[in-house]
């Protein structure tokens, strides 16, 4: 009974959904996050049946200084093949046949539960941007993290586009700047797939248990393909290693020229860092097409804020009213709350 308890609508579960008149409640969604990055990633179709596989340019030729009667060697460029690729993820949705018979709104009660399934994809996949790490679990894709995690000199290219926020215990924090664009940073979807959240009604449907026994139920598949490709890492920032716990006690205590109490971060210092880091900065929206936006989970967007105001410099932090959502910018680049980068980081190593 505790594994059907656990995976099956129960009459209990019944109970709580109905409001007092035996209508379907309004559900309060207490456990829905802030993960926006999911509306501004674009995608695209992928050339390979299980992803993307880019080419990028690895070396310029160089001309050769000559004189009168002298020869030059032929140059050439050299270019790299990196492969990105996607993952499937894939949930059911049972509820009982006789259970569902018994609501007055079958079809408004069976969608409520599917809504749950759709929040769960959505923090699935906002997580996995960031965080995912195929080398670690292969079933998955690789997210941001896992290409930007070591800083210093001597290694991979990207390693300039991490910036270090001072932090050394493992309550960190990151905070992304993103360029959106094919040419950038984009999903991706399997070759000859469809792109985004697959959602099917599968009907009445019998369920075998494993005793044998047979059970009618109302069962829904839902399906997403995705992926995450990365043609250009300097249009991407992590500003790394910010301690959350100074940000959180210090983030009103200024002093100038001497900074925020024991050693906080300072995060309007580290926003402008990271924005001399791209390739193009005169404006949010860059020469090939990209579209910038910082992310941050909510305890740094709440320190971003507050130290704003103990600095008295609000004019770098605008406040803007956009299709009827308050949009927070920095020096013109749209700061989105992103609830999957409230988890605890360990440090971004330096060699």
């Amino acid at each position: 009974m505790a594994l059907l308890d656990s995976q099956y609508m129960s009459l209990l579960d019944l109970a709580k959904l109905k409001d007092p008149n035996g209508g379907m409640a309004d559900i309060v969604e207490i456990l829905n996050q802030s993960n926006p990055v999911l509306e501004d990633i674009p995608f695209i179709e992928g050339n390979l049946d299980t992803g993307h596989r880019h080419t990028m340019r690895a070396g310029i030729p160089a001309p050769t200084y000559t004189k009168l009667y002298g020869s030059v060697q032929p140059t050439k460029s050299t270019t790299v093949q990196v492969t990105d690729t996607c993952a499937m993820l894939e949930a059911y949705s049972e509820v009982d046949y006789k259970l569902a018979q018994m609501n007055n709104n079958k079809m408004a009660w069976r969608l409520s539960q599917d809504v749950a399934h759709l929040e769960g994809f959505g923090q699935e996949v906002a997580n996995g941007i960031f965080y995912n790490d195929e080398e670690v679990t292969p079933e998955k894709f690789t997210g941001l993290a896992p290409r930007y995690n070591e800083r210093g000199t001597g290694l991979a290219a990207n390693a300039e586009n991490i910036i270090h926020g001072g932090g050394s215990g493992n309550d960190n924090r990151s905070i992304w700047l993103v360029g959106w664009g094919p040419r950038a940073c984009f999903g991706i979807v399997p070759k000859g797939t469809v792109a985004g959240f697959q959602f099917r009604d599968l009907g009445e449907d019998t369920t075998k248990e494993s005793d044998g026994s047979l059970r009618q139920v109302y069962r829904t598949h839902m399906m997403w393909n995705v992926g995450l490709a990365l043609s250009d890492w300097r249009k991407v920032v992590r500003v790394a290693n910010i301690d959350a716990s100074l940000v959180a006690a210090n983030s009103s205590l200024y002093t100038p020229g001497t900074g925020f109490a024991n050693s906080a971060a300072d995060l309007t210092d580290l926003l402008h860092q990271a924005i001399s880091r791209l390739p193009q900065t005169s404006s949010n929206i860059a020469a090939g097409g990209e579209r910038y936006c910082m992310y941050m989970g909510r305890d740094m967007l709440d320190g971003l804020r507050r130290q704003v105001s103990a600095k008295t410099i609000e004019s770098s932090l605008t406040m803007e009213n956009v299709g009827g959502t308050l949009i927070t910018s920095f020096m013109g680049f749209p700061i989105k709350r992103v609830d999957a980068l409230g988890t605890d980081e360990a440090v971004v190593p330096s060699n």
